[in-house]
């Protein structure tokens, strides 16, 4: 996907002079444009390049099949490593790049940078960042499908055109060798896919990726048409039952086989205005590249990631007691008690008192009361635009009884948080509270059809019995009519 400019960057990154922070680390910058956060080792001038890039195959993506004018959300955290050998310190060898999520939500796109195949990973990430902004709503066979769909755009210098729905040549082989014999399974899958080994999860996606390739190519009106119906968040099996009439589990599987052998694989030119970017740099400190190097370990993709992990975690710590980033992982990764996380906390506020995370970290283990509050209002004053400052607003004005402000909270978290559970549970709650009891109710589902892998037994415990209790109505405040034609009360739940 990278072009090829920024793929001999990544190359030439690994014998390229590379600065070191007095403690002999590697330094880090942060590279910002409209939507993405960069933060990488690669030298300033290549790092500006790969950013480019990123808005590039962010623009390519949203003329190819969303829009141009699709809501931005927050920017997509990138990390990107000079070279595999640098990547081997974080995950298993070979790895080219990985998707990450921290316990508390925050998401991370990790690469390393001397493989073109690397950016596989960013492609695939990006479409689902993207898809959930246009579409909230969606099963995990087309979520799946169409991420893997994009992972094999690129660009053709030729052409001076994006090529988009190129057949990826291993899904295609691996689908002819392991037919899939009851579509059904395909299409009302759930989160349970991420449960078993990776190649399970692998198979699915794969398996969705013919699923969509077909219906694009075979059916385009149709799918046009099903795009267009969950866009206006139409329930998704209504929707692909009046997109695709009579697609039978036994038509699509014929489909498939004829699909597969012999059909015609089209691909897709489009052309795309070069975007204008703006770049701020700065360079990371010694704290707050300890603090990186921590959370990548924190991601637990290599064996015995814990002792390395709080390793980086002392070393920002003694570099700067008050690091956000480095006390956020260390809560996570260590245990102490919630008075320790308090004070703690407390420090990074004193330390940083312009900084929302700082603010965050406080708020969020601060017990209800004129302390937490204060502390949330301050992280929105320092960053408006937060999506955890919105969250955590939210449901401080559920919790206030200032339900119009908490649901105008939570919009605009979900907004800027599309694949965020957390952040649809909180929309959930603000509709419940104004009343919107059916929306609720939905929303939350939604919530469980974005956890992302790994994400713990008892939250999805948690998120199912929630649902249940939205669509029982327990949790949801209902407007009562109590006569016909008389004056219209409003109940809440005890």
């Amino acid at each position: 996907m990278f072009r090829r400019v920024l793929l001999l960057a990544l190359l030439c990154a690994a014998c390229s002079h590379r600065q070191r922070l007095p403690d002999g680390s590697l330094a880090f910058l942060e590279v910002r444009s409209e939507h993405f956060r960069l933060r990488t080792d690669l030298p300033e001038a290549e790092a500006r390049k790969a950013v480019v890039e990123l808005e590039r195959v962010r623009n390519a993506f949203l003329v190819s099949l969303f829009s141009p004018d699709l809501d931005a959300g927050a920017p997509l955290e990138v990390v990107a490593l000079a070279d595999i050998e640098e990547m081997g310190e974080f995950a298993p060898p070979r790895t080219l790049g990985f998707f990450a999520q921290s316990a508390t939500g925050h998401r991370m796109i990790a690469l390393s940078g001397d493989d073109p195949a690397g950016s596989v990973v960013l492609r695939h990430e990006l479409g689902h960042h993207l898809l959930f902004l246009a579409i909230p709503r969606q099963p995990r066979w087309f979520a799946e499908g169409v991420a893997c769909y994009l992972e094999t755009t690129r660009y053709d210098r030729s052409r001076g055109q994006w090529v988009v729905g190129e057949l990826d040549q291993r899904r295609l082989e691996f689908s002819a060798r392991n037919p899939v014999s009851h579509w059904d399974a395909v299409l009302k899958m759930g989160p349970q896919y991420m449960s078993g080994n990776p190649g399970r999860a692998w198979a699915f996606e794969t398996h969705s990726w013919l699923l969509f390739h077909y219906l694009a190519n075979t059916h385009p009106a149709e799918t046009e048409a099903f795009l267009g119906r969950l866009q206006a968040r139409m329930d998704p099996v209504a929707a692909f039952a009046q997109s695709y009439p009579g697609m039978s589990e036994q038509r699509i599987g014929e489909g498939v086989h004829a699909y597969l052998n012999g059909g015609k694989y089209l691909q897709r030119f489009f052309s795309v205005a070069e975007p204008e970017v703006k770049i701020a740099v700065r360079h990371l400190s010694s704290a707050e590249t300890h603090a990186l190097r921590a959370r990548l370990l924190a991601s637990k993709m290599m064996p015995g990631w814990l002792r390395p992990a709080r390793k980086e975690v002392a070393l920002a710590l003694a570099a700067d007691p008050g690091e956000p980033e480095a006390l956020a992982v260390d809560f996570e990764i260590t245990e102490r008690p919630l008075a320790d996380h308090i004070e703690r906390a407390r420090t990074a506020v004193r330390l940083h008192p312009y900084d929302a995370r700082a603010a965050l970290l406080l708020a969020e283990r601060l017990p209800s009361g004129g302390e937490r509050h204060l502390a949330i209002e301050r992280a929105l004053e320092l960053s408006q635009e937060d999506p955890d400052a919105l969250r955590l607003g939210a449901f401080d004005s559920l919790a206030g009884g200032r339900f119009p402000e908490g649901l105008d909270r939570a919009r605009r978290a979900q907004r800027l948080a599309a694949t965020d559970p957390r952040a649809l549970d909180v929309l959930a709650a603000a509709l419940a509270a104004n009343g919107r009891c059916a929306e609720a109710s939905q929303v939350e589902q939604r919530a469980l059809e974005v956890l992302p892998d790994g994400t713990p037994e008892t939250t999805v415990r948690q998120l199912q019995e929630r649902a249940r209790e939205m669509a029982g109505g327990s949790l949801c405040v209902r407007p009562v009519v109590e006569e016909a034609g008389g004056p219209e009360t409003t109940k809440h739940p005890r």
